[in-house]
C-alpha cells in the first residue's frame, strides 16, 4: 500500500511541477548548492556517488530523493530540509491530500530507518495515517501553517513502537 501511495504521490507532484511559478524540488537542490558555493563533484564525494548521480538530482528525478539523502544535503547545505519541501496550498482538492501523503510517508520512513529493526508495514502505515490526521488537524486551525517533519518524529516513534510494546 505504500508503494502504490508514493507512486500516486510522485505522479501528482509531476503534474505540480508544471504550475508556474512554483520552484521545483531539482530547481531548489542546484540552487542551495550554488549558494553553498560548491560543484558538483563535491556533493558527490559527500554523498558518495557519481557526479551524474547528483546531476541527475539537480536536472531529471530530484523527485525520487529519499529523505535520507535529503539530509543529508541539506545539513551540506547549511539549509532546513524544510527549503526543500513546497507545501504551500497552492491547489485544492484531493491534490493536497497526496502531497501530505507523501509527506507523512517520507517522515515516518526516515524514523524508520534509524531503528535497529524495520517495523512491519502495519506499524508504518499506522504511523503515516498519525501524521496526516495530525497535520489536517493543523491545517484545519491554521490553513498556512507549514508541514514540519520535526515535529512529527516523537508521534511517529510512539507509534512504530507500539508494535513492539502493544
Amino acid at each position: 500500500m505504500i508503494a502504490l501511495l508514493k507512486k500516486v504521490f510522485h505522479f501528482v507532484e509531476r503534474l505540480r511541477h508544471i504550475k508556474a511559478g512554483r520552484m521545483e524540488l531539482k530547481k531548489r537542490l542546484r540552487q542551495a548548492r550554488k549558494d553553498a558555493k560548491m560543484g558538483v563533484q563535491e556533493v558527490a564525494d559527500f554523498l558518495d556517488v557519481g557526479r551524474a548521480q547528483v546531476w541527475r538530482m539537480e536536472v531529471k528525478n530530484a523527485d525520487f530523493i529519499s529523505i535520507s539523502r535529503l539530509r543529508k544535503l541539506a545539513d551540506l547545505y547549511g539549509r532546513p530540509i524544510e527549503h526543500f519541501f513546497d507545501d504551500k496550498l497552492e491547489i485544492e482538492g484531493p491534490e493536497i491530500s497526496y502531497q501530505l501523503i507523501g509527506m507523512a510517508i517520507a517522515a515516518a520512513e526516515a524514523v524508520a530507518t534509524k531503528l535497529p529493526e524495520r517495523p512491519s508495514p502495519e506499524a508504518l502505515q499506522a504511523a503515516t495515517l498519525a501524521v496526516i490526521r495530525t497535520q489536517q488537524k493543523r491545517w484545519a486551525d491554521d490553513p498556512t501553517r507549514r508541514f514540519n517533519p520535526e515535529e512529527y518524529i516523537a508521534l511517529i516513534e510512539q507509534k512504530l513502537d507500539e508494535e513492539y510494546n502493544p
